[in-house]
C-alpha cells in the first residue's frame, strides 16, 4: 500500500470517528432530555480534542516526521497537505493531486458520481458532504430523485486549486 493511500485511510478513520461522535452528541441530548442534564455526563468537545490530536500523531508516525503541530489544528485534507508539503514529504502520486483514474471520464462537461469523485479527492462521503454544505467543495447538479453529480470541470478546479495554494505556502 502507497503512502497516498495510507494517508487516505487515516482520514477515513478521522471522518468516520467525527462522525460517531456526532452521533453521540445527538443521543446525548436525546438522553439529557429524557432523563436530566447529569443522566450521560460526556465532554465531547475534549473527546474530538482528543481524536484530532490522535489523527494527527498516528500521521506523523506514518510519515515519521518527530514535531507534531502545538495547536492540532483542524484534522483535514488542506491541512495535512500543507503539512506534507511543509516536511517535504512525497507520496508516491503527487501529494495534493493523484494522477486520475482510468475509469473518470475524460470529458471537461461530463458529470462525476460520488464514488467517482472519492477516488480523486482523498476524504470520506462524509468529509465530502460536509465540505459541499458549508460551500468549500463545488455544489452539485440535482439529476433527479437521490442522484446528484458534478461537473468534472468543478472538481478538478478544486483539486487544482488546492495544490496551486499548497505550492504557494
Amino acid at each position: 500500500m502507497n503512502l497516498y493511500k495510507k494517508i487516505q485511510d487515516i482520514i477515513a478513520r478521522h471522518d468516520a470517528l467525527q462522525s460517531t461522535l456526532d452521533d453521540l452528541e445527538k443521543l446525548r441530548s436525546t438522553i439529557h432530555h429524557a432523563f436530566g442534564p447529569k443522566s450521560l455526563a460526556v465532554d465531547i468537545q475534549a473527546l474530538r480534542s482528543k481524536v484530532v490530536e490522535d489523527s494527527w500523531n498516528e500521521l506523523f508516525f506514518l510519515l515519521r516526521i518527530d514535531e507534531p503541530p502545538e495547536d492540532c489544528p483542524e484534522f483535514s485534507l488542506t491541512n495535512v497537505l500543507s503539512c506534507l508539503d511543509e516536511h517535504n514529504v512525497r507520496t508516491g502520486s503527487a501529494a495534493s493531486a493523484p494522477p486520475l483514474p482510468a475509469d473518470i471520464p475524460q470529458d471537461p462537461d461530463a458529470l462525476l458520481r460520488l464514488k467517482h469523485i472519492l477516488k480523486i479527492v482523498p476524504v470520506s462521503a462524509t468529509t465530502w458532504w460536509n465540505g459541499v454544505k458549508s460551500g468549500r467543495f463545488p455544489q452539485p447538479i440535482e439529476l433527479g430523485g437521490k442522484c446528484t453529480a458534478w461537473r468534472r470541470r468543478d472538481v478538478l478546479k478544486l483539486v487544482n486549486s488546492r495544490s496551486t495554494a499548497q505550492g504557494k505556502e
